[in-house]
């Protein structure tokens, strides 16, 4: 899917975070971030449970010697993976230091999936 803006599926240029308070003084929170990116690595047996507009849950699998953040789906499963984009190691460090996300699920083809990930409201 070629054509230029939007961010949608298929978008390559999506993936930039996006600070999710107001202010970038000292008292920021690095860790209240927002990205709107396709998934890697889909797997589309998973995927195809998983309508638009499913909040997903957003961990660290140990692969290979690395953490990388999966988005998994309520029912379990592994959708696909969130990689190659700016602020993804501040990603994986937030999600070590205890913080949660939700991937929600915007945009999906068989093999394909769009997400807006989040950090989860505190319990």
């Amino acid at each position: 899917m070629g054509g230029s803006g939007g961010g949608g599926l298929g978008s390559r240029s999506g993936g930039l975070p996006r600070p999710g308070g107001t202010g970038g003084g000292s008292g920021a929170d690095d860790c209240a971030l927002r990205f709107d990116v396709d998934l890697e690595s889909v797997d589309p047996a998973v995927l195809a449970v998983v309508p638009v507009g499913t909040d997903c849950a957003v961990t660290l699998h140990r692969q290979g010697g690395y953490d990388v953040a999966v988005v998994v789906a309520p029912a379990g499963g592994i959708v696909g993976s969130l990689s190659g984009f700016r602020g993804l190691a501040t990603l994986l460090r937030c999600i070590r230091d205890g913080n949660v996300y939700v991937a929600a699920v915007t945009a999906r083809t068989a093999n394909t999936c769009h997400v807006l990930v989040t950090r989860a409201a505190a319990p």
